[in-house]
């Protein structure tokens, strides 16, 4: 994404909404003041979102038309004013030129194990150029919004589909398993649209805004959408002709003059079993293998060591190496790190704090947390520490308790604690809301989580009385995302309930909500239908006057499920 005001208020609809309703960006500051810890980044290399409107008639042609109709099971190469554009840009701009070399050279690299993946999900090939604008084919790829990786998943969408983020493992930048996750969001946005053309459009766009321009125009033409003007941003009015250009350019680089592209060598691997809490390093000298080959073929571990927590780490190798990592894989056990706790930095702290309370070298913390300024730290930024195995066990009570934003459930969870819950802070709520919910007080509350205030954070765990009404009503309760254009009186009524129920059960004092927002309402009741040929969640949605996304919460096709005809799905009739 590039630094402009367009792109910086779709950032932020992002983090309300998600890229397809599917929020793409949910928790992207910490992971991406994460990121700039990291050693193993690099910054998307950017093209213009916008290179001007082509000389163009406003009618399609006949190619264009008959590419829209194919676009149905496959995503046609058409070339018209718009491709050519493009085509001139990476092929005559001397800046366009030089970005497009560099994305030729990575894509031997990479793409085999993209297209491997992409034909087991059932995906049409040339989709494989979406990585191609979006990354550069570069799993190291970071936009300055906290997106990374081939496909360019912000955190939320990642673990939304799949994904794991966090301190130690980032898999956005695993090609394989990114791939499969992109190949799910696609799959999903194709079941909305019937178009490959409109799924690539909305994976840039979000699918809120591609279903709100579909039904003002009244049509799923693309290139009939594209030229009419204000339904699209120009970034997303030219993702798909440069999409298309990149697949022309790529299958005959020669006709297009690049004949002396030094390509990367493909990626070849097997996998080892290996210790838990083990730094590349060691791996690389116990297999008598270079480091940073090491780290190209596992980019997805953030901090190069193995996962502290996990019982063990397939870690990739060369094929030539497995033999020698396994005859010297007693040597590891030897090079772990052993147990890590996490140290959140307090107001005024500093790394010499730090090193003095838990007895260990600064910069054995600077190595361990990729430190390279020990002067840039910042309050609340979460440090590992390494510690004694012992010492670790006694301290892990104690940073267990420090939360992380996770995804919002329907209930609460159980607690080990006889009698408590643990409930999820919602953005919005307080402790006196979050009290008269479960039908207790605040002092209680406090009490229970041993707070001396009432602030409380998105995504923290507070332990709450079990048994209450809003603990025990999970079962035909369920979460609806507030959309634009919504309100209480209307979300009432879709769901056979009453404002004041709504507000009773969401501990709302007033009427107002917001885009985004997470809000408690009945679950519907179903009628069932056969899915006939050239159905959509689209035209379902319209048909039966009921939200896409209720669609998928009731049918479990949000994992981009293919929806054939003769498939007997739920349809909420409760909205």
């Amino acid at each position: 994404m590039r630094l402009n005001l367009p792109t910086l208020l779709f950032a932020f609809s992002l983090f309300l909404s998600g890229c397809a309703t599917t929020n793409r960006s949910g928790d992207s500051s910490d992971v991406a003041s994460a990121e700039a810890e990291e050693e193993n980044v690099d910054p998307v290399e950017a093209t213009p979102e916008d290179l001007g409107d082509p000389t163009s008639s406003s009618a399609r042609s006949v190619s264009e038309i008959q590419a829209d109709r194919d676009a149905t099971n496959s995503f046609p190469l058409v070339e018209n004013e718009y491709v050519q554009q493009w085509i001139t840009y990476f092929t005559e701009k001397a800046r366009g030129r030089a970005t497009f070399e560099k994305w030729l050279s990575r894509s031997r690299r990479y793409a085999p194990l993209i297209l491997k993946t992409m034909r087991e999900d059932g995906l049409p090939e040339d989709l494989i150029y979406l990585a191609m604008i979006e990354s550069g084919f570069s799993p190291k790829a970071t936009s300055w919004v906290g997106a990374a990786g081939v496909w360019q998943f912000m955190p939320y969408t990642g673990k939304n589909y799949g994904l794991k983020v966090d301190h130690w493992v980032d898999e956005r930048r695993d090609i394989v398993l990114a791939t499969h996750a992109a190949a799910a969001y696609l799959k999903e946005l194709h079941q909305i649209f019937g178009s490959w053309y409109l799924a690539a459009a909305s994976y840039n766009a979000g699918e809120g805004r591609t279903l709100r321009v579909v039904r003002e125009s009244r049509t799923r033409n693309f290139w009939q959408l594209i030229r009419e003007k204000g339904n699209f941003r120009a970034e997303t009015r030219n993702y798909v002709p440069k999409m298309i250009a990149a697949a022309l350019i790529s299958k005959n680089p020669e006709k297009y003059g690049f004949t002396n592209i030094q390509y990367e060598e493909p990626l070849t691997w097997e996998k080892v079993s290996i210790p838990a809490g083990v730094d590349l390093r060691a791996v690389a000298s116990v297999a008598k293998m270079d480091y940073e080959e090491l780290k190209l073929l596992n980019p997805e571990l953030r901090r190069a060591i193995t996962p502290p927590s996990a019982d063990s780490w397939n870690i990739r190798v060369p094929p030539n190496k497995k033999d020698i990592l396994l005859a010297n894989h007693a040597e590891l056990k030897g090079r772990k790190h052993g147990h890590f706790i996490t140290h959140k930095l307090r107001r005024g702290e500093t790394l010499s704090h730090v090193s003095r309370k838990y007895g260990v070298d600064a910069r054995t913390i600077m190595d361990l947390n990729q430190i390279s300024n020990p002067r840039r730290l910042r309050q609340g930024q979460s440090l590992q520490i390494p510690v004694d195995y012992e010492e670790g066990k006694s301290r892990s009570k104690a940073s267990k308790s420090t939360w992380k934003p996770q995804a919002v459930s329907s209930t609460t969870t159980n607690s080990d604690e006889a009698g408590v819950d643990l409930y999820e802070v919602r953005s919005g709520d307080n402790l006196s809301d979050i009290a008269k919910r479960f039908g207790t007080d605040i002092a209680t509350l406090k009490k229970l989580n041993g707070m001396r205030g009432t602030r409380i954070n998105a995504g923290q765990k507070l332990k709450v009385p079990s048994g209450s009404k809003s603990a025990q009503s999970g079962a035909s309760i369920q979460i609806h995302r507030v959309k634009s254009g919504e309100h209480l009186t209307l979300l009432a009524q879709r769901h056979g309930t009453s404002v004041s129920e709504l507000k009773r059960i969401n501990g709302l004092k007033k009427g107002t909500i917001y885009v985004g927002q997470r809000l408690k309402v009945p679950a519907p009741s179903f009628k069932h239908y056969r899915v006939r040929r050239g159905d959509t969640l689209w035209n379902l949605s319209e048909k039966f006057n009921v939200p896409i996304d209720d669609l998928k919460q009731a049918n479990d096709i949000s994992r981009g499920r293919d929806l054939q005809a003769g498939d007997r799905i739920r349809i909420p009739s409760g909205t």
